[in-house]
């Protein structure tokens, strides 16, 4: 398991850096710790009750959306980020209760950082356009999630 992740915000987002004001454009992340046990492992069961639902109500899901929520990536037979969020999304776990355990988590542990220096606040988290903090949560969950699950 890599224990770094990044994204490159298609919006920048604005921080206060040594007495200035500045826009920030990558967000990079670390493997959660036992400071976030509670939040991780309520994550982890959301996640695994959605893609098990999942699997179970195939046949009742349109087959377009199961295709494009749980389908598997050829090479690396894992999730990508936007497969991870389609996922949450079609099945029937409460999505806004699932993103806010994940910020509570991000802001909590301390987990992300702007432009490698400053930490993600609440403040700065709620900047965010929705998109880039669902590929933020979904790129998140693949670089750390699934490989604990594997």
């Amino acid at each position: 398991m890599d224990n770094k992740f990044e994204y490159v915000l298609k919006s920048p987002i604005k921080y206060a850096s040594r007495g200035e004001q500045v826009l920030g454009y990558k967000i990079s992340g670390q493997a959660p710790t036992g400071r976030v046990r509670n939040q991780l492992v309520e994550i982890k069961q959301m996640f695994i009750k959605a893609i098990t639902g999942l699997q179970k109500s195939s046949n009742d899901v349109a087959p377009e959306a199961v295709n494009q929520g749980a389908k598997k990536d050829e090479e690396s037979n894992a999730m990508d980020s936007k497969q991870i969020m389609m996922a949450l999304y079609v099945s029937d776990i409460d999505v806004a209760k699932f993103q806010n355990i994940v910020r509570d988590m991000f802001i909590h542990g301390q987990l992300l950082k702007v432009d490698n220096e400053v930490v993600l606040t609440s403040t700065l988290i709620d900047q965010l356009e929705l998109d880039e903090f669902e590929n933020i949560i979904g790129g998140y969950l693949q670089s750390f999630l699934l490989p604990s699950l594997q």
